[in-house]
């Protein structure tokens, strides 16, 4: 799983991303010393976009949770927001 981030011109943010093998499920943005997802998507053909209008500091990761019983999660690296 990958997962590439860029601020906007407004100071958001925007997080794209794949996951392979290309199948359905759930992402999460999660920031690693907290209890609930900063942002949530669906992975559509592999590909993800999440976008945050005013995101916190903080190290990140992108959570994969396959729609099938028979996938493996995926976690992709840490990403830091300053």
């Amino acid at each position: 799983m990958t997962a590439s981030v860029r601020r906007t011109r407004s100071g958001g943010l925007v997080v794209t991303g794949t996951v392979s093998p290309k199948l359905p499920g759930r992402v999460l943005w999660l920031r690693t010393d907290a209890v609930t997802p900063s942002a949530k998507t669906s992975a559509k053909n592999g590909r993800f976009t999440l976008r945050l209008a005013r995101p916190r500091p903080g190290k990140y990761q992108a959570l994969f949770i396959p729609s099938t019983p028979r996938a493996e999660r995926g976690l992709s690296s840490r990403k830091t927001i300053r």
